[in-house]
């Protein structure tokens, strides 16, 4: 059997089609086509889906070797997430390849297995927010730590397809292209490819600063002859969808009080609704389409009724879209915004569409009759098409701009029949938005948040500016506020709003003056829930509402003006994993609820990052990676700190001779008062001071504590990866310039995500007390200069003598121990790229993940 025929029998057996001429070339050729423009309806999702299936597992070793492990299937609209999500697990399922990950990226997901295993095969399906923001290192609804690994794997190894590129608006698009330009400059470890995806695609959308040299470059895939002549392609293509205008208009006062238009098109509705069949009606605004939906419930022509937008949780948006795959087969009215525009897959007899751009119109008319299915006579029973217009010199425009609108209604204005046949080529000009530039992802690369902890905004680098979402989820809150547990959301109970919408609910609800403040934010620095106290939400952000102020219906989705309590679907509270960090100084990875030695720990995760890179540097012909290996024998070294360790042994006995050995990780931690000092009259919390150079010339005795002496420590928390990074730099002559010595610091600093491009010192740190005179000394992340690490053994064997830390390397310029921490890691930013170098990192993070998760399956831990 040939590939021609084996391609076939494989998408036959995923899909239960055979595969159009289109779809089989896609798979077959060895190339991977850029720009897929083919008429909705035809299966764009299946193709390459099913492209990459055959590429990556039965095509001959050559096109294996240069086809990605992860595909990324980025979507526009949250609402299509689910549908597509649903059908790429049952095409693989159908295939027996199981051991392939289908895995959903938006907010509230907490599910680790993609990042855990890079080397598997995983399909990564999300919205373009969640996934343009993780690639742009500021993952919305994440935290910040895990920043730098999905934009790692985001950008090494991957196939990223763009679908509905039409409806991404300027800034998510140049964005993708930027993307791909800078993977081409900087370099990625294993291939990494684009497509972009649409029935109306134009290819000067792509032009970008850095992206159009490569233009003339790229491949694009249509339909030829040889699909034209295909009899579903034929039937599919000259479909006939009558179009007619009705005498409604959206007028400016309809937009803002919809109540009366309402009335008025559902009358429209149940006029033009034939019984037995579909009638889809697409609105241009979330609060038209609820009025519409309210109206009909009183005088619904069909047996059933349906409203389905992007503002629904996503446990109600399943449940909806469940009842449409039944409901839409018998006699059924859908009412819904711009979410069915791309990726739903139904075909309605009737069609009724506010007047939306000219790509969002060829969307919609491929929900109408999509499969060439209904009749052409009589009249009455085929399929028709109804434009409601809209006046575009006022408010009523939006979402859309008003030239948009007029240049549609212009084109509209020429057609009878709006079949894919019956639609003309038409250059739709080069949308407006934001450009990020090659300096723009190089400061993201740093994840440190500034003074007051916040961060660059990606916003206008994800969609249009005016078109951002916040995600809210409910739950109970008593009057002392919310809880520890109540973060993070599950999945099921997110919903994405507006930031409309959320400026909106924040003024209806400030009316109620019984409790302040009605909405909260998980504060990542400090490990506590946060009033809101802004007018304006940042997009990305994540918010807890209140159940009991309403805002939410499951059958009318995010209503801000609504007061009905809203039904709380977490069903049980979500677990915390042990990878699950929820602040700034969080560390579950190391209070487990079992002991761990030190060096045994680095051991593990020593053998660990070995396999990994032994499987790497075979399978993408990466360069030696010992760097990472290095790394992993050194990470862990700073826990050996007395502060770390009296952390580790607080609840064991003063004369328990546990406290003798050196531990990596302990029982389950019991938290601190943060706003407290530690209790340092403890033995174990004192501690050996070095003075840092230049401290004994300047010692007048006094009140100060003297060179060699213990001081209370008085530190509560301390970033153990700073304190080994600075022990391996003190080991290894940091005065002289090395490029592996530095990469091995870097990695063994940023392996849980929070010590990476800079070192400072955080708002709320304690200040150290004087040593030998000097008032001032230097202090970051729990660490102060003149500390001192006992000797430790390392994972192989090698026994490390007493390191004193210093933090010289915080200030600028070049000093007594060389050049500081960020000419240092910005060189190695330049050197090995933005995309390689987190790779890097997250090996080590995930050689870690495995060695803690061996070590709690031996001896009976948990």
């Amino acid at each position: 059997m040939g590939d021609l025929e084996s391609f076939s029998a494989l998408f036959h057996t995923a899909t239960e089609f055979q595969p159009l001429p289109y779809q089989t070339r896609l798979a077959l050729e060895p190339t991977f086509p850029e720009l897929l423009n083919v008429p909705t309806g035809m299966g764009k999702t299946a193709a390459v889906v099913m492209g990459w299936v055959w590429k990556r597992w039965y095509a001959g070793p050559v096109v294996r070797n240069v086809t990605p492990r992860r595909l990324v299937y980025c979507l526009p609209l949250r609402s299509l997430v689910d549908q597509v999500s649903g059908e790429v697990t049952t095409w693989l399922r159908r295939l027996g390849l199981d051991k392939i990950g289908v895995h959903v990226l938006m907010a509230g997901q907490v599910d680790r297995i993609w990042e855990s295993n890079p080397e598997n095969d995983e399909v990564l399906i999300g919205t373009q927010d969640q996934l343009l923001s993780r690639a742009l290192n500021r993952g919305y609804g994440i935290g910040r730590a895990r920043w730098p690994m999905d934009f790692g794997l985001l950008h090494n190894d991957v196939w990223w397809i763009l679908d509905e590129v039409q409806l991404m608006g300027g800034g998510g698009m140049f964005t993708t292209a930027q993307f791909e330009a800078f993977r081409r400059q900087f370099g990625t470890y294993g291939a990494a490819h684009t497509t972009w995806m649409s029935a109306t695609l134009d290819r000067q959308w792509l032009e970008t600063v850095d992206f159009a040299p490569y233009l003339d470059q790229v491949c694009e895939l249509n339909l030829n002859e040889q699909d034209l002549q295909h009899e579903v392609v034929g039937q599919r293509m000259f479909a006939k969808k009558t179009l007619s205008w009705t005498d409604l208009i959206v007028s400016g006062s309809d937009a803002k009080n919809p109540k009366t238009y309402a009335q008025n098109l559902a009358t429209k509705i149940v006029q033009e609704h034939q019984p037995g069949t579909l009638t889809l009606v697409i609105v241009n605004r979330v609060n038209r389409a609820q009025q519409v939906y309210q109206t009909l419930v009183k005088k619904s022509p069909a047996k059933y009724l349906l409203l389905l937008h992007s503002r629904f949780r996503a446990r109600d948006r399943q449940n909806l879209q469940s009842y449409l795959k039944t409901w839409a087969l018998e006699d059924c009215v859908l009412i819904a915004t711009q979410a069915v525009e791309a990726g739903v897959d139904i075909s309605a007899r009737t069609l009724v569409t506010e007047l939306a751009p000219w790509p969002s119109l060829v969307q919609r008319f491929g929900r109408c009759n999509r499969y060439g299915e209904a009749p052409e006579s009589p009249a009455e029973k085929s399929a028709r098409v109804f434009v409601v217009d809209v006046d575009d010199t006022s408010d009523a425009c939006i979402p859309y701009a008003a030239e948009d609108l007029q240049q549609a209604r212009e084109w509209l204005q020429e057609l009878s029949q709006v079949g894919p046949a019956d639609l003309p080529l038409h250059s739709l000009g080069k949308p407006s938005g934001s450009v990020l530039r090659r300096r723009d992802l190089l400061d993201l690369f740093d994840t440190t948040p500034d003074l007051a902890g916040l961060d660059l905004d990606i916003s206008p680098f994800v969609r249009e500016v005016h078109d951002t979402d916040v995600q809210v989820y409910w739950r109970r809150v008593e009057k002392d506020g919310p809880h520890e547990h109540d973060w993070p959301p599950t999945q099921d109970e997110v919903c994405a709003v507006s930031l409309t919408q959320m400026k909106e609910y924040l003024t209806v609800k400030k009316s109620d003056q019984t409790r302040r403040p009605r909405v909260w934010l998980w504060d990542w620095l400090t490990g506590k829930w946060a009033g809101l106290q802004e007018k304006n939400p940042v997009p990305g952000q994540v918010f807890l509402l209140d159940s009991e102020l309403g805002g939410y219906g499951p059958n009318l989705g995010f209503l801000p003006g609504s007061w009905d309590p809203v039904p709380v679907t977490a069903t049980a509270l979500p677990e915390r994993g042990t990878q699950e960090e929820l602040s700034n100084d969080d560390d579950p990875q190391t209070f487990l609820g079992y002991r761990v030695a030190l060096t045994e720990h680095l051991y593990d995760v020593g053998r660990a990052a070995a396999d990994m890179v032994e499987h790497f540097q075979t399978a993408l012909g990466a360069p030696p990676l010992t760097a990472v290996v290095e790394a992993a024998n050194w990470h862990d070294v700073g826990k050996a700190h007395p502060v770390f360790q009296a952390l580790l042994n607080k609840d064991l006995p003063e004369n328990d001779p546990s406290r003798n050995q050196l531990w990596a990780k302990s029982g389950p931690f019991r938290p601190v008062n943060r706003d407290a000092q530690t209790d340092y009259s403890q033995p174990q919390l004192r501690a050996t001071v070095v003075p840092s150079p230049g401290d004994a010339e300047t010692a007048d005795g006094g009140d100060f504590a003297e060179a060699g002496s213990t001081i209370p420590l008085r530190r509560s928390r301390i970033r153990h990866e700073l304190a080994s990074a600075l022990a391996y730099l003190a080991a290894h002559q940091p005065g002289n310039p090395d490029l592996q010595r530095d990469l091995v610091a870097y990695l063994v600093a940023s392996h849980h995500g929070k010590v990476r491009m800079s070192l400072r010192s955080f708002p709320g740190e304690t200040v150290p007390p004087a040593v030998m005179g000097r008032s001032e000394r230097l202090f970051a992340r729990g660490v102060w200069e003149g500390d001192v690490l006992p000797p430790v053994t390392l994972g192989d064997g090698t026994q490390l003598p007493e390191q004193i830390l210093r933090l010289n390397w915080m200030l600028l310029g070049r000093g007594v121990e060389g050049w500081s921490w960020l000419d240092r890691t910005t060189r190695l930013l330049a050197t090995y790229g933005p995309f390689r170098l987190a790779w890097l990192e997250t090996m080590l993070r995930v050689a870690d993940w495995r060695a803690s998760a061996q070590e709690a399956n031996i001896d009976g831990r948990r």
